[in-house]
Order: structure tokens, then C-alpha cells, then sequence
């Protein structure tokens, strides 16, 4: 059994090293504005919510974490992509008259709202491209699924239930809460003009009727080639920008909620 796992050990070994296996991580930080709205209506009727007026939604900073598996053209096997990504915002905001699920909140309102992301893509670089381009060219194409942990809670005092007028107003929260799997596709070019400097421009998405899910990224990299021993080779730091929107129009959740921002990671590959 022994001989066994050995063999099957040295024989990955060889192969990684015949394909230039590489694995690569980074983590950062990203500025997080919300704005758009939110409609839940499971009892009643409901209005457009937005986020940022009715909710006293604003922006939050919050660290992120991204692994990369590139399996170096191993035949039909994908390269491998793992994103985590906390996204949660609270606030409170006053003189409010809105209705939200039945319930017509007056006065003070106090929310919050996270959809934390786990993403899961696996996608394959188109070589030909990058050959024809002297190596400045790596576009790549992919599939995966966005896991997004979702939870709103929307609390106030509430005057009226479906339009009838309650005998004194009640303390009221409407909470939401569903994890669901989102599968998207996925594409994206890498530019590296010189061996310092890359761009990274990437998008996942989806859309299905009058739904859609987009994850756009624009970032440039500096990969700091002036260590010595190489080292600056397998070390990089990057800034970007990052656009999210999601559109959903169902039976009781219709909503059109964007976040955007910059961030700033720094990374290592091996």
C-alpha cells in the first residue's frame, strides 16, 4: 500500500512539475457603497425601499480573501478560483413613511442587511491568444457558483398592517433570510505589457428573464521584479475597482441592489 501512495504521490509530482502547477493567494481590502433598493412583500403589498434615503444604508470597508489553483494546462483538467467576500451594512434613519411587507413603518427605522459571497469558478485559459501575443494576452472563460448568504431585517414602529390602521402603532421587524447557490459564467483578461506591470479585468455573471447578477472588476497589479533571487516574481500588490449589481423581479422580491468600490490586495504565488 505504501508503494502505492509513493507511486501515486511521485507520479502528481511529475506531472505538476511537467505543467507548471502554481498555486497563488491573496487577500485585501474593499470600500463597499450600496445604493438602489430593496421590495419584500410574503404578507402584502410593499414599495421600493431604498436603501441608502429609507435605510441610512452607507459604505463599509471589509477584508476579502482569494485563492487560485492554475493547473498549467494539464489536459481537460480547469484551473481553480476561490473567492470569500463578507459584504454587511446597517443604519438607521429617521422620518420615515414607507411600506415594507404589509407593515407602514413611520418615524425611526433601523436595518441591516449582509449577503456574504463564497465563490467557486473553474475556467481554462485560451493558450493560442496568449502565444500570438508574445505572452502580453491571457484571456480565460469559466463557469462557477456564487453561494450568497443572505439576511435583512428591516424594524421600526409600525402604524398600519395591509393598509389597516392598527389601534396603537407596534414595535415590528421583517426579517428575510435564504442561502442560495447563484451559478454564473465567467470571463477575463490579464495584460502584461512588461514583467512589473499587469491588468486584471474580470466579469461573472448571469441574467434570466428580468433577472441578472454582474460582478465587474478593473485592477492593475505591480509585481515588484527588482528583488533579487526572483522573489519579486512571486509577489504582487494591486488596487482596483469593483461594480456589483443585482436585479431580481419575483413574486414577492422585486430589487435592485448595486455595491461598488475600490480595494487593495497583496498576494503571493507559488
Amino acid at each position: 500500500m505504501r508503494k502505492q501512495i509513493a507511486l501515486a504521490l511521485g507520479l502528481l509530482s511529475g506531472i505538476a512539475s511537467s505543467y507548471a502547477v502554481s498555486l497563488s493567494g491573496s487577500v485585501g481590502f474593499i470600500s463597499e457603497s450600496p445604493s438602489g433598493y430593496i421590495n419584500y412583500h410574503s404578507n402584502g403589498t410593499s414599495q421600493n425601499v431604498d436603501v441608502k434615503n429609507n435605510l441610512g444604508f452607507s459604505s463599509k470597508t471589509k477584508p476579502w480573501v482569494r485563492l487560485k489553483l492554475n493547473t498549467g494546462g494539464i489536459p481537460i483538467v480547469p484551473n481553480l478560483e476561490f473567492d470569500y467576500l463578507p459584504m454587511k451594512f446597517s443604519g438607521t434613519a429617521s422620518n420615515q413613511n414607507f411600506t415594507y411587507d404589509g407593515y407602514t413603518f413611520n418615524g425611526t427605522v433601523s436595518s441591516t442587511l449582509k449577503a456574504d459571497h463564497y465563490d467557486i469558478f473553474a475556467y481554462y485559459h485560451l493558450p493560442f491568444i496568449n502565444t500570438a501575443s508574445k505572452g502580453v494576452l491571457n484571456p480565460k472563460v469559466g463557469l462557477g457558483v456564487r453561494i450568497v448568504d443572505f439576511k435583512a431585517d428591516v424594524s421600526g414602529s409600525a402604524t398600519s398592517v395591509n393598509g389597516v390602521l392598527l389601534p396603537q402603532p407596534q414595535s415590528q421587524t421583517v426579517s428575510k433570510s435564504y442561502t442560495v447557490p447563484v451559478p454564473m459564467l465567467y470571463a477575463a483578461l490579464d495584460v502584461r505589457p512588461v514583467p512589473a506591470i499587469e491588468g486584471d479585468f474580470h466579469i461573472k455573471g448571469i441574467a434570466y428573464g428580468s433577472n441578472a447578477y454582474y460582478d465587474v472588476v478593473a485592477e492593475a497589479k505591480l509585481h515588484p521584479v527588482f528583488i533579487k533571487n526572483g522573489l519579486g516574481n512571486h509577489l504582487f500588490i494591486g488596487a482596483g475597482y469593483r461594480y456589483e449589481e443585482l436585479k431580481i423581479d419575483a413574486s414577492s422580491i422585486k430589487t435592485d441592489f448595486k455595491v461598488d468600490g475600490p480595494f487593495a490586495e497583496v498576494g503571493v504565488a507559488f
